[in-house]
């Protein structure tokens, strides 16, 4: 529940549900705010920091990288007084500064057209007395040479206690905190709080299936067939496989199949049908991919790897049991397809078959690449206890491969937004981690949607994920550039509008926010709506929430009329609404009984 407010206060923006950004400033300054990765983070930090503290929506990034800034990163004016300039130089550094740099600093800085009234030091380095009495001093030597100056270094600790005071400035120096529905130190959010209604924007959607693309299947090594056929067939191969051209590549191989004569050249029309329906995975199109590798099984009906790919095509038709006894086929052929362990594993996974999937893995492909993903696979699908936190140990053997990092950054989401989750404590879920995950997801997003992938609901899924963790990661401009791009691709999808909204409301723009959420009929966006408009107009947001039908006792209706209650507190006591709260209350009661007996 929120704060007793007077009734004169809008509600501020860290009161918005924003992944329930807003615990108060006793609790955030009882945390540990972790530095900035690099200097650029610190420096971006600063300017949403200085804006807040000096009270100057103006203060901006002194120049740009490059530029000479005589010493000066972020520039701004003190409380709007045009004749009160703060220059603010931004250090990650580890040992604090010494008077020496500090004096060459000062002096340059003094060059600047602004006349500066403030020169500070924004370090991350440690407190230190030493330091503070340099300041001390560079600050006295420069009044006594005429200067109306004052000089400041403030430590990590210092920059900790004002980013605390400030709710924006702490969104983005630790957005982990006020991202999910865990936090760092143990603290967590209260579950009955208004800012529930963001758990279901921060919600990890499991795409329906990851099956993997088929390994390459290179050409023949004897002169069997036409060798510049299959040279041919290579460029076409590795323009999806490496450069992720998927559709010219399809429209080559397609281009071959109409003008080649190919009776006689299984091994070129079984390789053509293998990376037709590679691509067809790729595009989100898994019926087309199973009639394709069909196709490539007639062409070459004992080739291991064509049997191999036979049984991914049951997986996707959902004969699941079909689909083992072929992989396991596979993978007792001479020679046999590695391949074939990953799908044997992902149809395991979706059939009635019940066992430690381990003991389905021979000795010599533990560990393997094919073994670990479809283990992977297995243990995501099939929801085991702590599958996040083993995926990620799976994972961990072979980042080097774009199907491990997405398979990571899903389990790392995962973890971030589960219920044990506590993010940035070490070894479980680290800033940089959410950060290269979010780059990952955006990445795969990003190619869905450039190449039209047609599967809605995985395309949902890479969406909503992508955008969550750029989220977690602070990255609001990114995750705002994701959805307006994916929106028109995936209309009506209330989810998205919502993360829309949050991530503008993050960036000071809650108009743009209540524009994105206007007309959607879904409960949970008009209550996020309302909570917007409340800060503006409360009758205006009382009026939104009485408007929205939320049943009788549901997670809805509970959240409608909290809010309404807070805003009650407010100064509008309305006597209908306490009425209706008790009687809800009475009425879950009875349903909740009813439903035990």
């Amino acid at each position: 529940m929120s704060k007793r407010r007077n009734r004169s206060q809008h509600i501020d923006l860290a009161d918005l549900p924003a992944f329930a950004a807003g615990p108060d400033f006793s609790l955030r300054a009882a945390r540990e705010i972790p530095k900035p990765k690099d200097w650029q983070v610190l420096q971006r930090g600063c300017v949403i920091l200085f804006q807040a503290d000096l009270r100057d929506p103006h203060a901006q990034e002194y120049g740009r990288n490059g530029q000479e800034q005589r010493g000066i990163d972020v520039l701004g004016r003190r409380n709007g007084d045009p004749d009160h300039f703060v220059g603010v130089q931004c250090r990650h550094i580890k040992a604090p500064m010494k008077k020496a740099k500090i004096l060459k600093d000062c002096r340059e800085a003094l060059t600047i057209k602004a006349g500066l009234k403030e020169i500070i030091f924004a370090t991350t380095c440690p407190s230190d007395t030493k330091a503070t009495d340099a300041a001390i001093e560079v600050e006295r030597e420069l009044r006594a040479e005429g200067h109306d100056l004052k000089v400041v270094v403030y430590s990590w600790s210092d920059l900790e206690l004002m980013i605390a005071q400030h709710s924006t400035a702490y969104n983005y120096f630790f957005p982990s905190a006020v991202a999910s529905s865990a936090v760092q130190s143990s603290v967590r959010l209260d579950v009955n709080s208004v800012s529930a209604i963001a758990d279901a924007v921060a919600a990890v959607l499991q795409p329906s299936s990851q099956p993997a693309v088929p390994a390459d299947v290179k050409a023949p090594a004897s002169n069997s067939e036409d060798p510049a056929l299959h040279a041919r067939i290579d460029v076409f191969r590795d323009l999806f496989r490496t450069k992720s051209l998927f559709l010219p590549a399809k429209e080559g191989l397609m281009d071959i199949q109409s003008k080649e004569d190919l009776s006689g050249k299984p091994w070129a029309k079984f390789r053509i049908e293998t990376n037709l329906g590679s691509i067809a995975i790729s595009l989100g199109k898994h019926e087309e991919a199973a009639a394709l590798f069909e196709k490539a099984y007639e062409a070459r009906p004992t080739d291991c790897n064509a049997i191999a790919n036979l049984a991914l095509a049951r997986t996707i038709q959902g004969r699941y049991d079909e689909a083992m006894i072929l992989a396991r086929a596979a993978l007792n052929a001479k020679p046999r397809s590695e391949q074939a362990i990953s799908f044997l594993l992902q149809a395991a996974a979706r059939s009635s078959w019940h066992g430690d999937p381990e003991t389905l893995i021979p000795a010599d492909l533990v560990g393997s690449v094919h073994a670990d993903m479809g283990l992977i696979e297995f243990l995501r699908k099939r929801d085991v206890s702590r599958w996040a936190q083993r995926a990620r140990e799976l994972a961990r053997n072979h980042m080097d491969l774009p199907e491990f990092r997405r398979a990571d950054a899903l389990a790392l989401l995962e973890l971030a937004l589960g219920p044990d989750a506590f993010v940035g404590k070490p070894g479980s879920v680290s800033r940089e981690d959410l950060d290269r995950a979010a780059t990952d997801m955006l990445a795969l997003a990003e190619n869905c949607l450039t190449n039209a992938f047609a599967d809605q609901h995985d395309l949902l899924a890479f969406v909503n994920n992508a955008a969550v963790l750029l989220r977690l990661s602070g990255r609001q401009a990114d995750c705002e550039a994701l959805l307006v791009r994916a929106m028109p691709a995936l209309p009506g999808q209330s989810q998205l509008r919502r993360l829309l909204a949050l991530s503008q409301v993050a960036q000071d723009r809650p108009q743009d926010a209540e524009t994105v959420l206007r007309g959607d009929l879904d409960p949970e966006s008009r209550l996020l709506a309302a909570e917007l408009v409340a800060r503006r107009d409360i009758k205006d947001a009382i009026k939104l929430l009485e408007a929205i039908d939320a049943g009788e006792a549901n997670r809805v209706a509970e959240l409608k009329w909290r809010i309404l209650g807070d805003l009650e507190r407010d100064g509008f006591r309305f006597d209908h609404i306490r009425r209706w709260r008790s009687n809800w209350r009475i009425r879950r009661v009875r349903l909740c009984r009813g439903s035990e007996r």
